[in-house]
């Protein structure tokens, strides 16, 4: 009995039970944080760590002009950039009395606190499939990848993660509990935040919910099931109109100070503009974001002080419409080069210069990982577990609009938390050896085909 108790696999099972998921995500957390506090110069010393039209939005609240002056320069009432962050910033520069070096310090403490989401989210979910060292090896791959964007960096990036993982996290609570009318509220609630936060994730949760509410397999009664879907779409109802009523105001501001309808934010139109008829493949790069208007004071910049705001979307809208309709061809190439870029094969934006061959070859294969990961989870995988549909739903759900619109790699940040638990997932499912013959996967009429539950 001592001999057995002292044996390699128990010390490894009882070191493991002594790490919790929490302890772990705080080991790897602090282990980032301090490798980049050490050898990187930008974290506390960079003037502006704040993303640049966010931070002059901010300034301008604060200074009682209200949301207005993206640019720095007077240039009234604006919606350029969704609500939230800006209001955030300035929130955070009048607790810091406006001082620098105290911003910096708590949004970077607000960065640490958002990796830490992160990492719990992913060992818990390797601890729930017994695979806590993949997981581990997983996530610290992911963070080690993306460590730049999420320490260095001077955008919002950081803060469009945490909302992700919040909207994830209210849709597993949705999933996990007996909803009720309160709960469905305060789902919508959160997906409503998130849309003021970044559309995109507002469009997301409600993609979340709908298929929690439609697709998902009922495991009441036969007898249950009509009650049950009524049930469902009353609480889907009372999500929406949660969602409707917190954006509502905002879109209503829009309209009674612009004077045009904007649900969230103004420069869809431009976002298109640059990829279709700024950039030559569709993939914004150094030379493209140079010729934004925060970037060129005599360029596009003075063009939108003198059009005004909505004028200078309405003129950004038409170009571009005009340009695809002149060659759908070319707007279909530019789609095949985001989606390449996003899904496939990492592009750089150059801002620091071109990485190494060697650096830039090993990027490319990480960020391969996760859509190899979906399509072998779509063609191979013989059963889903609960979370697996969803996943798949969040990470479709968010790059569509970036492969039709436009795409720059930090735009993909946001995303880590579900890549990396769909890498997880395809690990766990060829370790458990939960395939399909192929046979079976030549005749994928996965149609048919429900998630385990």
């Amino acid at each position: 009995m001592n001999k057995l108790s002292s044996t390699p696999g128990r010390w490894i099972a009882n070191f493991r039970s002594w790490l919790s998921v929490p302890w772990m995500a705080g080991v790897i957390t602090g282990l980032f944080a301090a490798y980049f506090a050490v050898f990187s110069d930008q974290v506390v010393e960079a003037p502006f760590l704040v993303a640049a039209e966010n931070g002059h939005i901010a300034d301008a609240i604060l200074a009682g002009r209200g949301f207005a002056d993206p640019f720095g320069v007077p240039s009234g009432p604006t919606a350029w950039m969704p609500p939230a962050f800006p209001y955030l910033l300035a929130l955070l520069k009048a607790a810091t009395g406006d001082d620098v070096q105290s911003l910096v310090r708590l949004l970077w403490c607000l960065r640490l606190a958002t990796v830490f989401v992160t990492c719990l989210i992913v060992l818990d979910a390797g601890d729930k499939l017994n695979r806590w060292l993949p997981a581990t090896v997983i996530l610290c791959g992911g963070l080690g990848f993306h460590g730049r964007e999420l320490f260095e960096e001077h955008s919002e990036s950081w803060f469009y993660l945490a909302v992700a993982n919040g909207v994830w996290l209210a849709e597993c609570y949705g999933r996990r509990v007996l909803m009720t009318w309160s709960r469905a509220i305060v789902v919508g609630a959160v997906a409503a935040v998130a849309a003021l936060c970044h559309p995109i994730l507002g469009a997301v949760g409600i993609a979340l919910r709908l298929y929690g509410t439609c697709l998902e397999r009922d495991t009441q009664s036969v007898s249950d099931t009509r009650t049950d879907q009524k049930t469902k779409l009353l609480h889907l109802s009372l999500y929406l109109l949660a969602a409707i009523v917190i954006i509502l105001p905002w879109t209503i501001r829009n309209r009674y100070v612009l004077g045009a309808w904007m649900p969230i934010k103004s420069n869809a139109a431009f976002e298109v503009w640059q990829s279709q008829c700024l950039d030559n493949d569709g993939l914004l790069d150094n030379l493209t974001l140079a010729s934004h208007p925060y970037s060129a004071p005599d360029g596009l910049r003075l063009r939108f002080l003198n059009a005004g705001e909505v004028s200078f979307q309405d003129w950004a809208w038409q170009e571009s419409w005009q340009s695809i309709q002149a060659n759908p061809a070319g707007w279909l190439q530019r789609v095949g080069h985001r989606f390449v870029a996003a899904c496939l094969l990492y592009q750089p934006t150059h801002v620091r210069g071109e990485p190494q061959p060697a650096l830039l070859a090993i990027k490319r294969v990480v960020s391969s990982l996760p859509f190899l990961a979906c399509f072998f989870l779509i063609v191979f995988v013989r059963h889903w577990n609960s979370t697996t549909l969803p996943l798949l739903v969040n990470y479709c759900v968010y790059l569509t609009p970036f492969i039709l619109i436009s795409y720059v790699d930090r735009y993909a940040l946001p995303l880590l938390t579900v890549k990396l638990l769909l890498v997880l997932s395809a690990v766990h499912t060829i370790l458990a050896g939960d395939l399909r013959s192929a046979a079976n996967a030549n005749r994928s009429a996965s149609f048919h085909r429900r998630p385990a539950g």
